[in-house]
């Protein structure tokens, strides 16, 4: 089944939706950059966090255009993703998250993806939606994805594998497990290192701190904000960053 064929699916259950660029037949990115270190899952459209919920025609036409054919990426927005990296130790990581929490994700979630590069995506809904953090340092190889996208099933791997479905269907996902939604559960306060020494800081004083900045710097000045971000709040400053950038002529 290509990757435009489940396209639908993820629309039905109301997930948006955006073209990525195709990886070539000669293995690179189609995006041009002989040296690209995300060939095949990078967004071909700039404003993809405010693509609309497209319509079948405008599906088919992007479809005949050829803008399906390796892969498509998925709006998290209320989801959580639970994205397991092989590479990187991140089965050993599930196992003890299993234990920590007495949950086996797999068998909860109603549908699950293996990615092309051997890891899983296994769907929840975060409903009510909450401010989640999206990474857990103690699950080395373990990505909680709560905002930004991931690769859709039906696409492909720059390894030539397909990011196959292994159980369920996204119209019948279920609610964040509690154990799992209480490690998540984004704090008051972030602890950070600040020349050799911990700090506690809240969203409120990073955007106060941000004020001072400029958000229409340079591109590479503005990913490191979003990249300090990011790291000081353990994934959880996106709206933090995005209200700041929103402010800019650049948005």
């Amino acid at each position: 089944m290509s990757a435009s064929n489940h396209i639908y699916d993820y629309l039905e259950a109301g997930f948006r939706i955006f073209p990525l660029w195709e990886i070539t037949p000669q293995g690179t990115c189609g995006c041009g950059d002989p040296d690209c270190a995300a060939v095949g899952k990078h967004p071909r459209i700039q404003n993809w966090q405010q693509v609309p919920h497209w319509s079948d025609e405008q599906i088919e036409t992007m479809d005949e255009m050829g803008q399906f054919d390796t892969g498509f990426g998925v709006c998290v927005d209320d989801h959580l993703v639970i994205d397991i990296d092989k590479r990187n130790g991140g089965f050993e990581s599930y196992e003890r998250l299993c234990k920590d929490t007495g949950i086996d994700y797999v068998a909860l979630s109603n549908f699950v993806v293996e990615t092309g590069g051997g890891g899983l995506h296994i769907y929840f809904k975060n409903e009510p939606p909450i401010s989640l953090l999206s990474h857990l340092p103690e699950y080395r190889g373990i990505d909680q994805k709560v905002s930004g996208f991931i690769v859709g099933c039906g696409s492909i791997h720059k390894s030539g594998a397909t990011y196959e479905k292994q159980k369920g269907n996204p119209c019948d996902l279920t609610p964040i497990p509690e154990p799992l939604l209480k490690l998540l559960k984004k704090p008051d306060h972030y602890r950070v290192a600040m020349n050799g020494e911990s700090l506690d800081i809240t969203d409120q004083e990073i955007a106060d701190m941000l004020k001072h900045c400029d958000p229409d710097c340079a591109y590479d000045d503005w990913i490191k904000v979003g990249m300090a971000i990011h790291h000081a709040t353990s994934g959880a400053g996106m709206a933090t960053w995005n209200a700041w950038s929103s402010n800019g002529e650049k948005y």
